[in-house]
């Protein structure tokens, strides 16, 4: 039987190995048989055999209960839901949180699904933000989050589109603007296509601030005035961009600073923008404000 498992895992997974475990299963169950029936032959009692062997058959599964309820009972065990709570309580009203994976983000939506806590806050997994029917969830209210800003159509974010994969091209270009590069797409410019893909001319994109703007939404820490910055620069970690980080970038620079973002450690090493030199922590979670992060330091940020 090949079961194609994986060949590493991060952690212990049990259902990875589930195959193996229906095998000996089986083997298990030809032995109650046959228990029952060596039962049968001594008891000379066909009810008699099969309730002894169904007790011993029984007594495995009753051991493992006894032994391992203590430690599979998830009851009065609050730590992760209190600790998305924390998350959520983090963000600004109508804000965006981008989580990375499984581990980080069901907490939250548990948190807000089913306790209906900081329903107003978008909880983006970025293993989705690759797909247009995401994308396209992102464009409607959800509870009390509004419709996320973008500057291109769901039609250009649709999956075997030319922006699904965007590579990075050696063209000479030193920067380009954001703003721009998003108004050439949302243009359908074709001298950004290579073959079936959107290229990214440089990777390094700057996105201008408007400083007194920005210092007059109050979203900058006090004291912190004199580290909001005239030019973002975003540089490109990666050989390409993908859609999610497409999209983040749309959002990021059509809102204007008008719509909170939010990014946890996970989300943050996932992009292929290196977001790192503009996050600040606000409670557990990190914003992305045009300003210099004194901590750029990535072993910091915890």
């Amino acid at each position: 039987v090949y079961l194609n498992s994986p060949p590493e895992e991060p952690r212990a997974r049990d259902y990875i190995y589930a195959g193996s475990y229906y095998a000996f299963a089986l083997w298990i169950g030809l032995a109650v048989i046959g228990i029952a029936e060596s039962l049968q032959r001594l008891l000379k009692n066909v009810k008699m055999a099969a309730l002894a062997a169904t007790l011993i058959g029984l007594s495995a599964p009753t051991v493992m209960a006894l032994e391992g309820w203590d430690d599979h009972n998830r009851a009065n065990r609050y730590f992760s839901v209190d600790s998305a709570k924390n998350y959520l309580a983090s963000c600004a009203p109508n804000a965006i949180l981008f989580t990375g994976g499984d581990n980080d983000t069901f907490p939250l939506w548990y948190a807000q699904e089913v306790e209906g806590f900081r329903t107003d806050v978008r909880v983006i997994v970025l293993s989705y933000y690759n797909t247009d029917w995401y994308i396209g969830q992102t464009m409607r209210n959800s509870y009390e989050s509004t419709p996320f800003p973008y500057t291109l159509s769901l039609h250009q974010y649709r999956q075997g589109g030319p922006n699904e994969y965007l590579p990075a091209a050696n063209t000479g270009i030193k920067s380009i603007d954001l703003h721009q590069y998003l108004d050439l797409l949302r243009q359908d410019y074709k001298g950004l296509l290579r073959d079936e893909n959107n290229i990214v001319p440089s990777k390094l994109m700057t996105l201008n601030v408007n400083r007194e703007e920005v210092l007059k939404k109050g979203i900058i820490p006090a004291g912190m005035d004199s580290l909001v910055v005239d030019q973002m620069q975003l540089r490109i970690t990666a050989s390409h961009l993908q859609m999610k980080d497409l999209a983040m970038l749309d959002v990021l620079a059509t809102s204007n600073w008008d719509r909170p973002i939010y990014v946890n450690m996970t989300s943050l090493n996932q992009f292929q923008v290196d977001l790192a030199p503009y996050v600040v922590q606000e409670g557990n979670a990190y914003r992305i404000l045009p300003m210099r992060n004194i901590r750029n330091d990535r072993e910091t940020l915890v």
